[in-house]
């Protein structure tokens, strides 16, 4: 496991050498991002904790990681820390402590003090990015126009916005302008479903299952149903490594939903 360790070129002696003083009376870890005792200094234990202990990064992407030491005398921007993964090839930090995201998995990545002895841990997934698909491979399409918002904001340029059935990509959001300068986001959605004529008046895509039998197996001869696809909307903030589940869910049915003149609603839950 390749240890990197960042350091801030504008620490000084006098900022370094009350630190080093002040390491000298942490006693050893419990476990990682537990507390530590510190004796002839302070009542409160030391820690350090991340900002994130859990993060889903897309390949190609990256994210800096902060830690916040207490007490708050600790925090000096000024320190050095230790950034280490358990596995480069999938997640690796750079000189300046930046953290890429290489090929997909899920790994540990840690930070630590500049004493060694206050550490905490982040578990890392890198997925496959949000990409063109082989079209091909469905036979049907469907157009969905809307106008989406996250956090009641339309999204910027480091926002990606998808359709999915399951786990599977079936579209990704192009944003467009109208003449009147309107944004709107139109997605191009791909399946083998159903016709319209052949999905139940009732059907309800916000429903625990997509149609058909409890498994959604549409090759089960002892479905209770037509199985039927549902899409629904997810975003991702590369610049944050956010996901946002969306509100709106339809089936899919090969017809155009929402028109310039009155496009889908679609924001985050």
């Amino acid at each position: 496991m390749e240890r990197t360790r960042i350091f801030n070129m504008k620490a000084t002696v006098k900022g370094f050498l009350p630190f080093c003083l002040f390491a000298l009376l942490l006693m050893s870890m419990t476990s990682c991002g537990d507390y530590y005792d510190i004796v002839n200094s302070v009542d409160e234990p030391a820690t350090m904790e991340l900002d994130r202990h859990a993060v889903t990064l897309m390949v190609g992407d990256q994210l800096t990681f902060k830690a916040t030491f207490t007490p708050d005398e600790l925090n000096d921007e000024d320190l050095p820390l230790y950034w280490m993964s358990e596995n480069d090839d999938i997640a690796s930090f750079d000189d300046d402590g930046i953290l890429h995201a290489v090929s997909p998995g899920t790994c540990k990545v840690y930070g630590t003090s500049v004493t060694e002895t206050l550490v905490d841990e982040c578990v890392v997934t890198v997925i496959e990015p949000w990409t063109e698909f082989n079209a091909r491979a469905f036979g049907r399409e469907m157009m969905v126009y809307a106008d989406v918002k996250i956090n009641g904001e339309a999204p910027t340029d480091d926002i990606l916005v998808a359709a999915f059935c399951g786990e599977q990509l079936r579209g990704i959001g192009e944003m467009r302008e109208a003449q009147n300068n309107k944004k709107y986001m139109a997605f191009r959605i791909y399946s083998d479903n159903l016709s319209p004529d052949e999905i139940p008046d009732d059907f309800d895509p916000y429903a625990e299952t997509s149609g058909g039998d409890d498994d959604d197996d549409p090759d089960n001869d002892e479905d209770d149903g037509p199985y039927v696809e549902v899409i629904y909307f997810q975003a991702y903030n590369r610049k944050t490594a956010q996901f946002y589940e969306m509100d709106y869910r339809l089936a899919f049915d090969g017809e155009t939903h929402g028109y310039l003149s009155k496009l889908i609603e679609i924001k985050n839950k």
